[in-house]
Parts: C-alpha cells; structure tokens; sequence
C-alpha cells in the first residue's frame, strides 16, 4: 500500500513491521527524518508526513493554516488510509507538540511517545498571549517575503540566530545545508501554519501530562538549557519517562548528530516492544 500524499516512507521494511510516524519541526518537511529513519529501517516503517504548510502540502493553501485538532485529524486519517492502527509517535519541536497533542486526544492509536526539544506550551495566559504577538510579527513578515528573494534567506538567517540553534553555529556546513533546505519552502504557507500551530495559539497541555500512560522518552540536546528545562519539567508530571540528553548538540538533535539520536530512540523502542 502507498503512503498518503506528502507523506515519505523510508525503508525498505516489509509491511507487517512496526510503525513509526515521525513529525518535523517548524520550516521543516518529512523529508528531514530521512537520516534517522534510515538507520531504523528495515526493523521499522518509518512514515514522515509534511505537515500543514510544509514541504510539498504548502501548495494546498486550504491546509495551510490548519490549527492542532484539525492537524491531528489530518494525520489520523493518513494513519487510517494506511489501515496503521496503532503505531508509535514521535516529534521534533512543533512537531513535537502536534505529536503530544496526538497522544492526548487520541490514546488508543499511539504506543508509545517520543518528543524532541518539545514543550506542552506555554502555561501562563499573559506570556501565551505575548508569545502570540510574536508568531504574528513573524507570520506577518514572512506574509511579504517573496520566496526567490534576499528577503527570506534574511528571514531564515535571523530564525536560526536564535539562542536554542546556539549549537549550529559551531557547525556552519550544517547550518549552511539547513537553510538551503528551508530556501525550497513557502513563506506564505508557513505564515500561515504560524498562525494555526504557533505556540501561542497551542493550548497548554501540562495539566493533561498526567494522563499519558504510554511509555515516553524526552530527548534535548545539551546545548539547549531551554529545552533540557522543559523536558525536566516534564518528567516530573509524565507517569512513564525517561529523559536524555545528547551532549554536544543543541535543539536539532536528530540532524546534528543522527546516529546517536537513532541509537537512544531504537533502544527504546526495543525496550517497549518486550
């Protein structure tokens, strides 16, 4: 059986083997899971959707600006397409917490969770909604960038000056090769996926960390205190958790250093399929 559109599969893995659904981050595509999910394959299928707005889908304008439930609903249905009952669930940054979103709403259909340099949001109202007014700004000028212009690799350039992408500085050729990447997609549409998946529209999903009774695993890069908080945070309220930290790397784990990510993530899978 085909995958969706827009979504990648990486293998090869006979059909019966256990699924893996794989959600990039902001700017991303499906595509960006490649180097991990072919150091998983052929145990795993590795199914690597481009979400709303991203990679091949930014050409659907009517998805675009799909927000969280009407996201998680998309990728049910892909998973129901396939006719993928349960599977695991895994996610890097905003895809980290579509995935979260995912595990909440619908238990039955995940096994087990893996998120990367995720967050459940943001739980305090006042720095939600300051944290809205930035997505907005952002939305707003990525609206007016033209996708072949100086402008968006700008844009691109300021993005990855962040303090979280510390750890790609001390790697150019990386950064170099990302940005070139996000060069191929659409400012437009990630204005748009802004303004439906930005954090500051997320709604916060700490109290609800309780009630994830599948087996997760947290992993930061050591580079990221931001995000190494978070998931501490995190393990505190999770009922089945473990936490890792890669040294060396920052918020992109998984691109940084892929063979030691791939390394963590199939040791637990291994020690939840038993």
């Amino acid at each position: 059986m085909t995958t969706p559109h827009h979504w990648h599969e990486f293998g090869p893995a006979p059909a019966n083997a256990p699924v893996v659904l794989l959600l990039h981050g902001f700017m991303g595509s499906g595509m960006d899971w490649a180097p991990v999910a072919r150091i998983l394959g052929p145990a795993y299928r590795c199914l690597c959707p481009d979400l709303p707005g991203h990679g091949a889908a930014a050409s659907e304008s009517e998805n675009a600006g799909a927000n969280m439930e009407e996201t998680a609903a998309i990728l049910v249905r892909g998973l129901d397409d396939l006719g993928v009952e349960t599977c695991t669930l895994a996610g890097y940054s905003m895809g980290g917490r579509v995935a979260l979103y995912l595990a909440v709403q619908y238990p039955e259909r995940f096994t087990r969770l893996m998120l990367e340099s995720a967050s459940p949001g943001i739980a305090d109202p006042e720095a939600r909604l300051e944290r809205r007014r930035q997505d907005e700004e952002r939305a707003l000028k990525l609206s007016r960038i033209s996708q072949d212009g100086p402008d968006f690799r700008e844009f691109l350039r300021a993005w990855y000056e962040q303090p979280l992408f510390g750890a790609l500085r001390n790697r150019p050729a990386l950064l170099e090769e990302r940005i070139a990447r996000r060069l191929h997609t659409n400012p437009r549409a990630l204005a748009a996926s802004l303004r439906g998946l930005g954090t500051g529209l997320q709604p916060s999903l700490w109290e609800q960390l309780s009630s994830v009774k599948i087996p997760v695993l947290l992993i930061t890069g050591g580079e990221d205190s931001k995000f190494c908080a978070i998931a501490a945070s995190m393990a505190a309220l999770l009922p089945r958790v473990r936490h890792e930290v890669i040294q060396d790397c920052g918020h992109c784990a998984h691109e940084e250093d892929p063979e030691r990510f791939a390394e963590i993530f199939r040791r637990f899978l291994q020690e939840t399929d038993t």
